[in-house]
């Protein structure tokens, strides 16, 4: 007979927690029964700054250092941000780089050389930015296509079936709402009453989701990142700036001038 120390079922865990070469590469991207540690990650950040041509970057103009955030730098980690949630410490450590980049053409900015904050060179054109990827943003927005079928399945309304037809009978829906709503609440709440009012519903075709935000209802990643930048205030100018077809470099400079920052 031999005997068993109950014991040793909990030795394959603790092993696991201690042991820091677990993760392995399957078609490039990293895999682990835990999540990734800092040491996992490091070379992803490390391959980022490999791109930036330190001995070169004094002799780019600051336009051709944008045209090389946008092709390379931004889309080096795009691949592994399909399938990992990387930690904030990542973006963090990506931006400085990209930053000091772009400003001044280091590995990293000195204090007064980013003279328009990083928030606002990260948004689309037309809002007043230049349209480097928020790389933060740009993880959630090609990882939604993996959260969203397991948040819609757990989110289950309070009061209502999973059902439009059960939510339209006597107005259910209407009845969902608690709390005291504010001012744009109400304008929402009585524009959607106006858009079911008279609304029929065909018993023979099943419910779907659609993703409004594209003609054919299906997710874009593109769409998704663009839907973080509503409501956003937008530049005076911005949108004209970009389509005059002038140089880069003349419509940084420009830009600029409109941020009063030149």
């Amino acid at each position: 007979m031999v005997s068993l120390d109950m014991n040793e079922e909990s030795e394959p865990l603790d092993t696991m927690r201690n042991n820091s070469n677990l993760s392995n590469k399957y078609l490039g991207l990293l895999l682990s029964p835990i999540r990734l540690s800092k040491t996992d990650l490091q070379p992803l950040v490390d391959k980022l700054a490999r791109h930036v041509p330190t001995w070169k970057s004094k002799l780019l103009e600051r336009s051709g250092r944008l045209v090389l955030i946008n092709s390379t730098l931004t889309a080096t980690p795009a691949y592994h941000m399909l399938s990992l949630d990387l930690p904030p410490w990542f973006f963090k450590c990506a931006n400085k780089l990209i930053k000091g980049f772009f400003w001044s053409a280091a590995m990293e900015a000195r204090k007064g050389q980013c003279i328009v904050a990083w928030d606002s060179v990260c948004s689309p054109k037309f809002l007043g930015g230049l349209g480097v990827k928020n790389l933060r943003l740009l993880n959630l927005a090609l990882r939604i296509r993996e959260i969203a079928p397991n948040f819609l399945r757990l989110v289950k309304p309070a009061r209502l079936k999973d059902y439009v037809a059960d939510a339209l009978v006597d107005n259910a829906w209407a009845q969902a709402f608690r709390g005291t709503p504010s001012v744009q609440a109400l304008v929402e709440y009585f524009s959607l009453w106006d858009t079911v009012l008279g609304f029929t519903i065909d018993e023979q075709v099943k419910d779907i989701v659609i993703w409004r935000q594209t003609p054919s209802g299906s997710y874009t990643a593109k769409s998704a990142y663009e839907l973080f930048f509503v409501g956003r205030t937008v530049l005076a100018g911005a949108r004209e700036l970009w389509t005059d077809g002038a140089p880069l470099k003349q419509n940084i400079n420009m830009w600029l001038v409109l941020r009063d920052r030149l």
